[in-house]
């Protein structure tokens, strides 16, 4: 949120496309943008302007054999099954490269299995930061209009507000 995440995968993905890599990019089912519901692809595009062709990473995709290509990018990782995580920990392990883009964590700061199953299985991480109001490196996020613990508001909403914040803030938030 904030950071450039979907700005630097697209980036990955044009750099690969240049020196002759076949790139397939996923952004999984429950991610896809409403007015893209129902299509098998799409154009995946950021703030900064840059587009890639994107397909919808479903349990049923995985069962059809897509992502045969040299490598493999997902966005916003945090949203990925089991089955998909298990299927692209067996990718890369095939000597395929395989890149996640996701948040760690949500608004409460319970990280997503998801992610934490691919932290366990991977050979390599990189931690992108957004700022903070404060100044400081904002790796957390908040929603605005949670400031209850023992809230059942989803996990993600997409017409939510969230806010980037630091770890000092993101503390701060759940402590007044």
């Amino acid at each position: 949120m904030g950071a450039g995440k979907t700005n630097r995968l697209l980036q990955l993905a044009k750099d690969y496309e240049r020196i002759g890599r076949s790139v397939t990019l996923f952004v999984p089912e429950v991610a896809v943008p409403e007015k893209f519901t129902g299509q098998s692809c799409f154009i995946h595009k950021c703030r900064m302007g840059i587009k890639f062709k994107a397909e919808v990473l479903s349990d049923e995709t995985l069962a059809n054999g897509s992502g045969t290509g040299d490598i493999i990018i997902v966005d916003e990782a945090q949203f990925l099954t089991a089955p998909q995580v298990g299927w692209l920990i067996r990718y890369s392990h095939l000597g395929k490269k395989v890149h996640c883009f996701g948040l760690y964590s949500d608004y409460f700061g319970t990280p997503f299995d998801s992610m934490a199953q691919l932290l366990a299985f991977s050979t390599e991480s990189r931690s992108m930061s957004a700022l903070c109001a404060c100044g400081g490196r904002a790796t957390m996020n908040v929603r605005s209009d949670v400031t209850d613990k023992n809230s059942t508001k989803p996990r993600v909403d997409v017409g939510a507000t969230y806010q980037t914040v630091c770890v000092d803030c993101f503390l701060g938030h759940w402590n007044t």
